[in-house]
């Protein structure tokens, strides 16, 4: 949305004719069943049957809560200690349809 949202205006004025509708959800667009022209979604592009193209890049870096980050750096200087797995992790799309 934060890519989105800033160029709608530009757009709008550009193309009067053309009635934009925006919604946000986690659902998968079924184009034959949906009145929708146009799908945004996050993932690597590879949804069978439609085109995608890229729209921006992202910067990813792994984060911990400070927690773990202290846990961690115990267990380096106790090798035979054990530390409990702390993790954060998120679903990332491979397949589906854009939406």
């Amino acid at each position: 949305m934060k890519w989105v949202v800033p160029r709608l205006g530009g757009f709008q004025r550009a193309n009067p004719e053309i009635d934009i509708r925006i919604s946000t959800n986690t659902g998968l667009v079924d184009f034959s069943r949906e009145d929708v022209d146009i799908g945004i979604r996050y993932g690597r592009g590879h949804w069978p049957g439609l085109t995608a193209e890229r729209l921006v890049t992202e910067d990813v870096m792994p984060v911990c809560a400070r927690r773990c980050s202290r846990d961690r750096m115990r267990s380096r200087s106790r090798p035979t200690s054990s530390v409990s797995p702390c993790c954060i992790s998120a679903p990332f799309p491979t397949t589906g349809r854009s939406g």
